[in-house]
């Protein structure tokens, strides 16, 4: 007899927990809507090309000298980093969110960097052993630079 009753227990048991599956379980009609609206390639998507064509090295044709420019230069000496590197390989910005070397053209003394996003040009107006002194193309004011100390 307990067997039969314990038999008895565990098909209700059984019954009633596939009803509840049934009753849980999402309509077709929705999952087919579900699956066309939103396909999983379209929501893939290719990683962002950069903006402008990029030198793929600098290039430097100039008369300055550029052991003087070659250099780390900030605006503000008491502050924590310097503004940007200059080298043979690249115009590097200190505080950039990412890779900060940026491929340049330095021809006479116009300097054109060549940014992910943007192009920036800027006229070098004078070096020295302490200062660098440019002309960007959107401001008005020409910037001195000094070499940086930390």
């Amino acid at each position: 007899m307990k067997r039969t009753i314990f038999i008895l227990s565990v098909l209700s048991i059984i019954t009633i927990s596939s009803c509840n599956k049934k009753a849980d379980a999402v309509p077709e009609k929705t999952q087919e809507q579900t699956e066309t609206a939103a396909p999983v390639a379209d929501t893939v998507k290719e990683a962002p090309k950069p903006a402008i064509e990029r030198p793929v090295k600098s290039v430097v044709e100039t008369t300055l000298n550029t052991k003087l420019l070659f250099n780390t230069w900030v605006i503000d000496p008491n502050g924590p980093h310097a503004d940007f590197v200059l080298s043979p390989k690249a115009f590097s910005i200190v505080d950039y969110d990412g890779d900060g070397d940026m491929p340049y053209l330095l021809k006479g003394n116009k300097l054109t960097i060549y940014y992910k996003e943007f192009v920036q040009e800027v006229e070098i107006l004078s070096v020295s052993k302490t200062n660098l002194i440019l002309k960007w193309k959107d401001i008005e004011e020409p910037i001195t630079y000094v070499v940086w100390k930390g």
